[in-house]
């Protein structure tokens, strides 16, 4: 099983790591795992632009990076911290190429599944295969 953060729209539980870490431990499976959707982490006040490190610090502390299994990579049409969730295309919302460069550059992210959830407009396989040409151009070679 695995449990996705929420961005903390209404009353919905798992957009805090703290919240994802007691639910998995009182699950009490070791098979439980998380799925982190930037957009949803970014809205829901986990600043991977700025902070990126320490965000990565707070989910390691919380839940564990064992438990790591998949991400969703989406930029935000909304801003920081605002419990919205409003999926963007990669690069052209408040997280920007920023936060991507450092998901992509990440070692410790390397063998992490990412799967993109972005918008997808009139075509979505040319929008798609756009998508991935830019997350590959932000990898530093």
């Amino acid at each position: 099983m695995i449990f996705e953060n929420s961005a903390g729209q209404g009353g919905t539980l798992g957009s805090k790591f703290g919240e994802l870490g007691r639910i998995i431990k009182e699950i009490g499976n070791p098979r439980a795992k998380v799925c982190i959707d930037t957009c949803h982490a970014y809205s829901a006040g986990y600043d991977l632009v700025n902070a990126y490190d320490d965000v990565w610090k707070r989910f390691d502390d919380l839940v564990g990076r064992s438990r790591l299994k998949a991400m969703h990579l989406n930029d935000s049409k909304t801003p920081f911290n605002s419990k919205r969730d409003r999926h963007e295309l990669i690069g052209e919302g408040s997280l920007g190429e920023r936060a991507f460069r450092h998901v992509m550059n990440d070692e410790r992210l390397a063998r992490i599944p990412k799967v993109i959830e972005t918008p997808k407009g009139t075509d979505p396989t040319a929008t798609d295969a756009r998508m991935l040409e830019r997350l590959r151009s932000y990898i530093d070679r």
